[in-house]
């Protein structure tokens, strides 16, 4: 230990003496260790950490399928969740849910959309996390209770809109005009799933409900023993039996299972994975850099070395003080490094453009400190050993006979220069080009038509409440007398409405060519089912490829019509529309589209 501090007094007394290649070397550390420690804090955060609930390595997503149709990630019939849930050799147990929209309307505040499900009893005890406060939903009984209101808020919710008021438990709140009673609320963080912060009691018993309905959204605890695999084998099983006993609604129709941590993050792990990897290159392209400065350096030290080792000193006691000058130098980069990280991560977590998961959660803690502990090992072993080991190696009569000029550019601290400028300008166009190609490949999207025309166009979601609004007829009106008043704003140009916005997911439902052969139903061919107001293709978004804003070439409802929910006409749209009608469409298509229509809720307004 003694000669550790030795040697480290030794090396802060020869990093004064030459500040600007301190400064510089700390810097270029800094930085790349800097954005390890960011990016490494976002993927540890996001994907790395497990889900915070209990055995979060045994939940999984049950999600529908149907292979000949190419639909591998489809929500769960309420009817065919209760069969999986029935595996109880493979699921220890399994909740579903699906999403209402609900509006929380107060006295004398803002309406206030909620995210919200409503799920089974069981969900919270599937996940394994109760409510902080209150009793929450029954531990046991039915799945679903007619007739009783009650909810489970979130904890940000209850702070938010409640002031925290632990009073609110037992109490009512107004959601769509009606009362729900407050049972629980939920733990600080918990939202699961997605983002929610209202949890319904089921209201209806899933066995009695159809089939051929698919807007469940379920998840599993697997059994002891059990695995994904096997999960999955045996939904294989049940589902070709409920395929051949329901043919109508179940034909080709099967099930599998995804952990639950894939599901929530999943879909970003494999870009944070090339990050981490891209700013790796960029720390060792800048531990390469100060291993040059090292050589270099060696150039005006090398008398100095060569005297110190006349004087009796080892070959290893010269080593470690060159490696103390180059954990002194890691050091400082790690320091400057958090500070870059702490602003970088602030920095990402405030600008992301998009909602990733859990990225609210990312922080500077004992493991991101142990990840840039690791880096300074790292990077004073990459840009310090080689240095050192060639500068105690050099020739000592040579060097002292030549005064010490030239004697750090001898063969091997020569060939190593060489390799670690070739090294490093090779990485360096390596992630120019990354960056290049990445570059090219966004610009690209940017410039992709998709089909519409976004600009000037400004878009609000509304949820009328059932209790004043019972049917789908006054529904329609208000929509129309909305738009119609939208219509006459100064500087608006024209208004419509849609139940979904352009490019969202709409209805699947099945359809038949009128006056083509009759089919079985489960093999009758798909399409997303869209109810849209009048002027929607005249507004701006459709027809992205016209100079104008014509209205579709194929359907023009007439305002009659867009108003009378018995009279809809369809319009068909790109290459869907040309698979099954390949000629003029002069035939019509015939659809059930129950529960589909004509719930318009998005007005969306070009001004």
């Amino acid at each position: 230990m003694t000669t550790l501090l030795k040697d480290v007094r030794f090396g802060l007394r020869a990093l004064r003496r030459a500040p600007a290649f301190t400064l510089t070397a700390v810097l270029a550390l800094g930085l790349g260790t800097g954005a390890a420690t960011a990016i490494f804090s976002v993927l540890d955060g996001v994907v790395l950490r497990p889900l915070p609930y209990p055995g979060a390595d045994r939940l999984v997503m049950l999600w529908a399928t149907n292979h000949e149709k190419g639909l591998e990630h489809e929500p769960l019939s309420p009817v065919n969740f209760v069969d999986d849930r029935g595996l109880t050799h493979v699921f220890a147990d399994a909740a579903a849910w699906w999403r209402p929209e609900l509006t929380l309307t107060q006295p004398g505040l803002e309406p206030l959309r909620l995210s919200a499900v409503e799920a089974s009893r069981n969900l919270f005890d599937v996940v394994g996390v109760r409510p902080e406060i209150g009793p929450g939903f029954p531990w046991e009984g039915p799945l679903h209770q007619r007739g009783v209101m009650e909810v489970v808020i979130s904890h940000r919710l209850w702070q938010s809109r409640f002031g925290g008021d632990r009073t609110l438990v037992g109490g009512t709140i107004p959601l769509n005009g009606r009362l729900y009673t407050v049972v629980g609320i939920m733990p600080k963080g918990f939202t699961f799933p997605g983002d929610t912060d209202v949890w319904q009691r089921l209201q209806w018993d899933l066995a009695q409900h159809s089939r051929g309905a698919h807007f469940m959204e379920a998840v599993a605890r697997l059994a002891p023993g059990a695995t994904p695999a096997r999960a999955d084998a045996e939904l294989g099983a049940l589902a070709a039996r409920l395929g051949a006993e329901f043919a109508a609604t179940n034909k080709g129709r099967s099930a599998r299972v995804t952990p639950l941590i894939d599901e929530v993050v999943g879909y970003f792990r494999p870009a944070l994975f090339v990050l981490m990897a891209a700013v790796g290159l960029l720390l060792v392209i800048a531990c390469v850099n100060v291993a040059n400065l090292l050589l270099a350096r060696a150039t005006a030290r090398a008398r100095e070395v060569a005297v110190r080792a006349a004087i009796g000193a080892s070959r290893g006691r010269l080593v470690g003080q060159l490696l103390a000058e180059s954990l002194l130098l890691a050091t400082g980069g790690a320091l400057l490094g958090l500070l870059v990280a702490w602003a970088g991560v602030r920095l990402l977590v405030a600008a992301s453009p998009l909602h990733i998961p859990r990225l609210d959660q990312v922080a500077i803690d004992g493991r991101v400190l142990l990840f840039t502990t690791g880096l300074v090992a790292f990077t004073t072993l990459v840009f310090g050993l080689a240095p050192a080991l060639l500068e105690s190696r050099a020739d000592l009569q040579q060097t002292l006979k030549e005064g010490g000029r030239g004697a750090g550019a001898g063969t091997g601290a020569r060939r190593m220069r060489q390799t670690l400028v070739v090294g490093e300008v090779a990485l360096s166009v390596a992630l120019l080009v990354a960056a290049g190609l990445i570059t090219r490949s966004v610009a690209r999207l940017v410039r992709e038509d998709p089909g519409l025309r976004p600009a000037n166009i400004l878009t609000a979601s509304l949820n009328l409440p059932a209790a004043g609004y019972p049917d789908w007829t006054e529904v329609a009106r208000f929509y129309e007398g909305l738009t119609d008043e939208l219509r006459r704003q100064p500087g608006v140009e024209n208004a419509t409405t849609s139940n979904f916005l352009p490019l969202q997911t709409g209805w699947r439902i099945p359809f038949l060519i009128v006056g083509t052969p009759p089919v079985d139903r489960s093999d009758l061919p798909q399409t997303q089912y869209q109810t849209v107001g009048t002027h929607y293709f005249a507004s701006g978004t459709a027809g992205a490829r016209s100079t104008r804003r014509a209205p579709a070439p194929w359907s023009r409802p007439s305002r009659s019509e867009a108003g009378d929910p018995r009279r809809r006409r369809r319009a068909g749209a790109g290459g869907g529309a040309r698979r099954v009608l390949p000629a003029r469409p002069t035939r019509r298509a015939a659809g059930s589209a129950r529960g589909a229509a004509p719930g318009v809720r998005n007005p969306v307004g070009a001004g």
